[in-house]
């Protein structure tokens, strides 16, 4: 079965301007508070968001890297491990990924929004991984695996393996996202 990593297309698509900051304080937490470091895990913590969750105002903005990114994008990323949707994206894959995390709804230059916190987490299966070392300490993961029976049910999962961390995807996601036409995301095979 394919497996991609999942990345925002930053060269073409803006993205959610929405720091860990803003957030909140737009949620009214308090910046010295233990509660912080939950939403600056927010992508690959378990925890679920939805109970503390309140109104966020935001908008997309090209990255500073690439001022040329003029599209508004229908899915992407947000802090590599979590996915924003548009309405119409949310309507398209919603239903289907809702046993894989929560939707956490935003106001995005008007428009709702949807931040997808992923509860799934990938197994690694070790006899499919490959690794730079430098004295000893791995410096890279040349290549990633993944056990059968996750990939057998979850359609997409975050990984944090070696102090890498990323989001993935099976080869169903990716035709999903290609059937409805929704642009923003680069899938890379791993």
């Amino acid at each position: 079965m394919k497996v991609y990593e999942v990345r925002a297309n930053l060269a073409v698509f803006k993205q959610l301007n929405l720091s860990t900051t803003e957030l909140t304080e737009q949620l009214g937490i308090d910046i010295n508070s233990d509660e912080v470091m939950d939403y600056v895990r927010i992508g690959t913590s378990n925890k679920s968001f939805a109970d503390r969750w309140g109104k966020v105002v935001t908008e997309f903005k090209a990255p500073d890297a690439f001022p040329e990114a003029i599209k508004i994008p229908d899915i992407t990323t947000w802090k590599q491990t979590t996915l924003v949707l548009t309405e119409e994206s949310f309507a398209y894959m919603g239903e289907a990924m809702k046993p894989f995390g929560e939707f956490l709804p935003i106001e995005v230059q008007g428009n709702t929004a949807y931040i997808f916190k992923i509860f799934s987490r990938g197994e690694v299966d070790q006899s499919k991984c490959e690794y730079e070392y430098d004295e000893g300490e791995v410096v890279e993961v040349l290549k990633i695996g993944f056990t059968d029976e996750c990939l057998e049910e979850q359609p997409i999962f975050y990984c944090s393996h070696e102090g890498f961390g990323a989001m993935y995807c099976t080869e169903r996601f990716k035709i999903a996202c290609d059937e409805f036409e929704l642009e923003g995301l680069l899938f890379q095979e791993v």
